[in-house]
């Protein structure tokens, strides 16, 4: 089944008067999940969350009629916000009637499904559809390129590598890479301990020298810093964010081929370069420095990696993360003296 296929089953029982062309955006709406961070929400907020937004009322009723896919990398931001809950509850807005006619629409494409399981089975369908367009391109891309796809590629991060030619149909859900029908399973996220790890002490001093230049009197501490609200509170998105970026480090950056280089030298080298100037600025204070800086760092394009290309991996949380491993490398001395 196409998604023109599945968009005509469907519009019968749930287009409401809607054209096609808002149709076909309405169905992407509710097989996404809610924006539930920052980023996502200025997105949905400037019409940018739904990849299907942008594009023309003709080529939304091209898809609506099968003359035309969803492109791989639209369908790939999709599948990297995929909610088949949200979308199960979104048919059994039907009346009976009308699960009862879709389930028998269904069964024309040879789907067997009732009114207890049709809208399990149509989100199920739908992730299936935006899958095969992402598989429809990775294989033409790698017919172009003569890239020779495994039909397995084993879970473990020290063998599997992924060929630059997929990098577009790479996106990262419920903890496994997933390339194309291909996964592999990443290991748990890094979350900060409860005490602060030696390989933090880097990073760490530097913060608290930065509070205790804002503070100008009082020295802060780790011991003295739940006083501290504000710069408690930093304290700990700073640590999320540095475990953030130290994750790709040690988990993600290894399912890259030998030559395509060190992806996360490239991106921590981008982000210097991003950050630079705004570094060098002067502030009152080196908390300032920090929050301008991480700040910038924000939204700078860190595209030249490769690891900028994998869906849902590299964020605003991982881009701070990555400034706090330059300060603990030393190629950011200090948030209080630039050198």
């Amino acid at each position: 089944m196409t998604f023109g296929d599945f968009s005509q089953a469907l519009f019968p029982f749930c287009g409401d008067g809607r054209r096609t062309a808002d149709f076909v955006v309405v169905l992407v709406d509710n097989i996404m999940e809610e924006p539930s961070n920052e980023s996502d929400k200025r997105k949905a907020n400037d019409g940018e969350y739904n990849p299907l937004v942008a594009l023309q009322p003709d080529a939304l009723k091209r898809l609506h009629n099968g003359s035309r896919n969803i492109s791989a990398k639209a369908a790939t931001v999709i599948l990297g916000h995929l909610d088949k809950r949200k979308f199960d509850d979104f048919i059994f807005g039907f009346s009976l009637d009308a699960l009862t006619a879709l389930c028998a629409k269904l069964r024309e494409y040879g789907v067997d499904a009732n009114a207890q399981n049709v809208g399990e089975v149509c989100a199920d369908l739908f992730e299936g559809i935006l899958k095969s367009c992402v598989i429809a391109t990775a294989k033409r891309q790698a017919s172009n390129s003569e890239v020779e796809f495994a039909d397995e590629i084993a879970p473990d991060l020290a063998s599997p590598r992924i060929p630059q030619a997929q990098l577009s149909t790479v996106y990262i859900r419920d903890g496994q890479i997933h390339i194309g029908a291909t996964t592999i399973k990443l290991p748990e996220r890094l979350l900060p301990p409860e005490k602060i790890d030696k390989i933090e002490m880097g990073y760490i001093p530097k913060l608290l020298e930065a509070y205790t230049d804002a503070e100008k009197v009082i020295e802060v501490t780790q011991a003295n810093l739940p006083e501290f609200q504000r710069y408690q509170r930093n304290f700990t998105e700073q640590r999320e964010n540095y475990y953030n970026a130290v994750y790709i480090f040690e988990r993600v950056r290894g399912v890259f081929s030998a030559e395509d280089g060190d992806q996360f030298d490239i991106l921590k080298k981008e982000t210097y370069f991003g950050i630079s100037d705004v570094y060098a600025d002067d502030y009152d204070n080196g908390f300032a420095r920090l929050t301008a800086v991480l700040k910038q760092a924000a939204v700078i394009d860190v595209s030249k990696s490769l690891l900028s290309n994998i869906g849902n991996l590299i964020g605003i949380s991982e881009k701070k993360g990555v400034c706090h491993i330059l300060v603990s490398e030393g190629t950011i001395p200090s948030w209080v003296v630039v050198l």
